[in-house]
């Protein structure tokens, strides 16, 4: 079983377009074939029969693994000095005022960053903390930052509202007095109120540069392994062609989750143990633990 983060080789066995015509690798890992795009590769492009060194970026609740190269993945923890490329006003999805920093670096790597306050440079120090997506994930040295990716707030429910563009939100305020939306529909099964404190991870800002919130769980804990009910197995099968077997289970909250890369003989039982690896949008990821 591959989980997030691995460090795997890949054959290159041949090429080919996705649907949208985006050219990409044919790669293979022991007895699973995956899609690499060749946009991933500036620089030392692999050939047919290869091996390259990469790692799992994401396995998602459908079953389909990401997997990108390791090169960049170096990149973390180190320090790279970006050119300010523009800077551009935005305004988040309740009319507040942010930065918008287009970066380049002198290698060709490219980055941007929201910042609440306003900064007149030419230039960015800043520390890779993370790459998604092939996206660089940055925080900058030469000024301090109020909201840092991955670190935990403490927020208030202070209201209800329906905002344009986004929908339903509760409305929540941190320690700096500022507010931000969390959807509804994402988190109904919290069952939060008005008044509520809960802890929230920052996992940095969405497309609309509301800073984006993940409040806690208020019963599964990541690491962490649980007994499910099990409601039904699935069959389907991934961008590559591999065929999928994927366990829909209900948790405590009365939510549907999916345990993925079974076995093609697994057979399903009224309960199964899973371990849950990663909460997103209010929806667990689980591990089936064997």
């Amino acid at each position: 079983m591959l989980n997030e983060g691995d460090l795997i080789k890949l054959k290159i066995i041949g090429e080919t377009k996705t649907p949208k015509g985006e050219p990409v690798f044919i790669a293979k890992h022991i007895d699973r074939k995956f899609l690499l795009s060749k946009n991933l590769f500036t620089e030392d492009i692999p050939e047919l029969n290869q091996s390259i060194d990469c790692y799992v970026d994401k396995v998602n609740c459908s079953g389909q693994i990401f997997i990108e190269p390791i090169s960049e993945r170096m990149l973390i923890g180190k320090t790279l000095l970006f050119n300010v490329i523009n800077k551009d006003n935005v305004y988040d999805s309740l009319g507040n005022k942010k930065s918008l920093f287009h970066l380049k670096q002198k290698d060709g790597y490219q980055a941007t960053y929201i910042s609440y306050n306003t900064i007149s440079t030419n230039e960015l120090s800043c520390r890779v903390i993370e790459i998604k997506k092939s996206k660089l994930i940055i925080e900058p040295n030469n000024f301090p930052t109020i909201y840092k990716y991955n670190q935990q707030i403490q927020v208030q429910i202070i209201d209800v509202e329906q905002i344009d563009g986004l929908g339903n939100c509760y409305l929540a305020k941190d320690t700096e007095s500022r507010i931000h939306p969390i959807l509804v529909e994402k988190y109904a099964h919290y069952q939060l109120e008005i008044g509520n404190r809960i802890d929230c991870q920052i996992l940095g800002f969405d497309k609309k540069h509301n800073l984006k919130l993940e409040p806690k769980n208020p019963v599964y804990e990541i690491g962490t392994e649980y007994e499910f009910k099990t409601l039904r197995l699935e069959d389907t099968s991934d961008a590559a062609g591999n065929q999928l077997k994927i366990l829909i289970v209900q948790d405590q909250l009365s939510m549907e989750a999916s345990i993925v890369q079974l076995p093609q003989s697994y057979k399903m039982t009224p309960t199964v143990m899973a371990q849950v690896y990663r909460i997103s949008n209010g929806r667990l990821y689980l591990n089936l633990i064997s």
